[in-house]
């Protein structure tokens, strides 16, 4: 994939189960899912919301394999996480960077034939992956979006649920990306953001630099706009935050 413009970096949002290889960058640029890769420093770095990292998500067989892992669920939890989060039928939930697409399934399931899922993706290639794959499982409520690199490409007032899993600390500028993605939520909307826990973890990334503490996420939500309404603790290795605009209002884009 190369440099890339500064912004939110979502094709790093892949639900990686162990450390996996990256390509350092000196600019601040879009980095890759790849977790624990040597270079990625996020240290002081976390203060200006930036990632230094890059990674072509290309080969989506070899994602498919590491993301896809049936061992994932031992430890994902995905439907504890999505009834910690409050998905009901007939909500409007968007999974940013979905990769290849492990939460579209539950997700459905979880807002029924009356809710609507948004799986946004910046890999052209994830994203027809993911369009064959809601197809061929019969997810009728479930959208694929292509964004752009430096925004949420998303309707206003569209969404009830934005959803990141292991996605935020792969996101540059996080402050201004996440203050003009709060156009998107509908009103008493919320952002949910599930990433790797400091410390030693038989899941995730080896490297602490490739992880963020959750109270530097809280810190850089806060700055954007947002409160922490709740921090359910229900997953071995990653946080679960969740938050909604300061003022209970959106603010327009």
């Amino acid at each position: 994939m190369g440099t890339r413009p500064p912004a939110a970096a979502l094709a790093a949002t892949r639900r990686s189960p162990s450390a996996l290889p990256c390509t350092a960058a000196k600019a601040p640029t879009p980095h890759s899912a790849a977790d624990g890769a040597p270079g990625h420093s996020h240290g002081d770095g976390h203060d200006a919301g930036q990632a230094t990292c890059t990674e072509r998500f290309h080969d989506v067989n070899r994602w498919q394999r590491i993301f896809d892992d049936p061992a994932r669920a031992e430890w994902q939890k995905p439907n504890e996480l999505i009834a910690a989060l409050a998905i009901r039928p007939g909500m409007r939930v968007a999974d940013v960077g979905a990769g290849t697409g492990f939460f579209l399934r539950y997700l459905s399931d979880a807002v029924g034939p009356t809710g609507r899922v948004v799986a946004v993706e910046v890999e052209t290639n994830l994203v027809s992956h993911m369009k064959n794959r809601a197809k061929d499982e019969g997810l009728s409520n479930v959208a694929v979006v292509l964004t752009p690199l430096d925004r949420l490409s998303l309707p206003d007032r569209s969404v009830d649920v934005l959803l990141l899993v292991d996605a935020y600390h792969h996101i540059d500028r996080r402050i201004e990306y996440f203050r003009a993605a709060a156009g998107a939520l509908a009103p008493n909307g919320r952002i949910a953001i599930v990433d790797w826990k400091p410390g030693d973890q038989p899941r995730g990334p080896r490297d602490e630099d490739h992880k963020i503490a959750p109270e530097v996420v809280e810190r850089e939500m806060t700055a954007a706009g947002y409160r922490l309404v709740a921090a359910p603790d229900i997953l071995p290795y990653q946080f679960v935050l969740v938050f909604a605009p300061l003022d209970g209002t959106i603010p327009a884009r």
